[in-house]
């Protein structure tokens, strides 16, 4: 590229930087404010005496939340009682 001056190429220098470092700052904000929606589900649940996969799979059905365990690793069939309502998923979780 040409440049008459010395100073026309700091400055398109300088104009590349900024248009990077907007797009950037935009993309973290739009990433932020999603994570924040997302997150915002509250589930409504009264088991007694159920297992953890049935819980779970009630908390898929109300939630846009997909669970992916091992059965090696996680006894998914150990009984549980929950009784919440209107409470974030971490907090029942």
């Amino acid at each position: 590229m040409f440049y008459p001056c010395r100073w026309d190429k700091d400055l398109y220098k300088l104009v590349r930087i900024m248009k990077l470092t907007v797009t950037i700052i935009l993309v973290a904000l739009m990433q932020v404010s999603a994570s924040s929606v997302y997150s915002q589900a509250k589930l409504n649940l009264k088991v007694n005496n159920t297992s953890i996969e049935s819980v779970l799979q009630k908390i898929e059905e109300q939630s846009d939340y997909f669970f992916l365990y091992n059965n090696k690793q996680i006894d998914v069939t150990q009984k549980i009682n929950i009784d919440v309502t209107g409470k974030a998923i971490e907090e029942v979780l």
